[in-house]
């Protein structure tokens, strides 16, 4: 694991954890089980962002997509806040 060297091209441009990240394996479990989830919100017409549309991570961060939905706010502290507080 640790003799994986990161080519020069790539250093100071990407995140080796992203890159490296078993969530971009393509024929691997974690996009399988994202893959079938996402079939399952579309089968059920719930209407989403993130996933496969989303790259290069395919992750929207949470507190964005929760205020982008209505479910509370976020502040200069950068804590969400929703209806019951923070």
């Amino acid at each position: 694991f640790g003799a994986y060297k990161f080519p020069a091209s790539l250093q100071k441009r990407y995140a080796k954890g992203l890159l490296l990240s078993l969530a971009n394996i393509p024929d691997g479990v974690e996009v399988k089980q994202r893959r079938s989830f996402e079939t399952w919100f579309n089968d059920k017409n719930i209407q989403f962002i993130g996933g496969e549309t989303a790259k290069p991570t395919g992750v929207v961060p949470l507190r964005p997509a929760s205020v982008a939905a209505g479910l509370g706010i976020y502040r200069k502290n950068n804590f969400f806040y929703g209806p019951k507080g923070s």
